[in-house]
């Protein structure tokens, strides 16, 4: 997993690329895994916006533990839509 993570806080965060692609061939997998950290004293409530190539788009929400990082793994045990799928993501 390579990322370079964000020097200062933000309301809102796009993740241009993503996604979920499962294959019989080594080597082949792609899998998108969303952190967030909180560094406020109370918990916050987290919107996941996915966009899809057709133009759709769903959210699923989570709350980020106070003090914490969380880890989102965007796949199709999140969400069927998600199988075998590219899209972006907004978190607000």
């Amino acid at each position: 997993h390579t990322s370079v993570g964000a020097i200062a806080a933000s309301r809102t965060w796009y993740f241009p690329e993503g996604a979920s692609v499962q294959t019989a061939g080594p080597g082949t997998n792609f899998e998108t895994y969303l952190l967030v950290a909180n560094p406020n004293n109370e918990s916050l409530p987290l919107t996941f916006t996915f966009f899809l190539p057709d133009g759709t788009s769903f959210t699923k929400n989570f709350v980020a533990p106070a003090r914490r990082r969380m880890t989102v793994l965007a796949n199709g045990d999140l969400d069927s839509r998600l199988a075998n799928a590219s899209f972006f993501t907004q978190i607000t």
